[in-house]
């Protein structure tokens, strides 16, 4: 958004499957969106329920995520800022890596006050299982990442003038619609942090 003559804000954030925070040792347990300008044609976020795709999970795919770790990676997710230029893009991702490294988190991990477990992976953040050669990891990433992003599992929701969402990240994978070239978007959100572990084992 232009605000006095000057950029305000991040344009195409979340437009990736993700959780907010998963490459954080504490991921963001729920958030809070509250749009306060919606584009002229529409907006949209859509959303997978993990708890379900755990459930509907192949047999021949929970050995790879059972008591495995997944690895979470945020710098491929790194938008490129006006003190970047002229520098490499090698030189930045080292710089990300370092401020924020990849991390671990269960594969499957369980809702603190539920008990009910969830896969914790989206094609937004997840790299990789550890412990699985590169190969294979390849394989099994895009077999998990076309199974929980199956069509038939999206929910859609329309974005209307006083519309204010609230979800579970614990549970939920989300991600943005494109906002047309020329239209203008602009929302509050908030991250809650409820005072729970973020999952239990």
């Amino acid at each position: 958004m232009p605000e006095n003559g000057k950029k305000v804000g991040v344009a195409g954030t979340g437009r990736y499957w993700h959780t907010d925070y998963q490459f954080n040792p504490e991921p963001l347990p729920m958030t809070m969106l509250y749009p306060q300008i919606l584009p002229k044609s529409k907006r949209e976020t859509y959303y997978i329920d993990t708890q379900r795709a755990f459930e509907e999970l192949p047999a021949d795919l929970r050995p790879y995520v059972d008591g495995r770790r997944a690895i979470q990676d945020a710098k491929w997710r790194y938008k490129i800022t006006p003190e970047d230029i002229d520098r490499a893009i090698v030189d930045i991702l080292a710089e990300v890596e370092k401020l924020v490294p990849p991390i671990t988190h269960p594969a499957v991990i369980r809702h603190p006050v539920t008990g009910k477990p969830s896969v914790y992976i989206s094609s937004g953040f997840t790299v990789g299982i550890e412990g699985l050669a590169p190969d294979e990891n390849k394989q099994v990433m895009q077999r998990l990442h076309s199974f929980i992003e199956n069509p038939g599992r999206v929910h859609v929701h329309t974005w209307k003038e006083g519309d204010v969402l609230l979800w579970d990240n614990r549970t939920l994978l989300h991600k943005a619609s494109d906002t047309p070239p020329g239209e203008q978007s602009c929302s509050y959100r908030i991250g809650v942090y409820d005072g729970l572990p973020f999952y239990i084992s």
